[in-house]
């Protein structure tokens, strides 16, 4: 799952680090549920 931060810095510049944080957190979450299922 990827976020568009760019897209999201150009409407609202303070949301550029919960974009980021979001990022890292559906990553970790991907990560781990694949490491569940397999």
């Amino acid at each position: 799952m990827y976020i568009p931060c760019g897209k999201v810095e150009a409407l609202l510049p303070t949301t550029r680090m919960v974009c980021v944080l979001l990022q890292q957190a559906s990553s970790s979450i991907f990560i781990f549920t694949t490491r569940v299922l397999y």
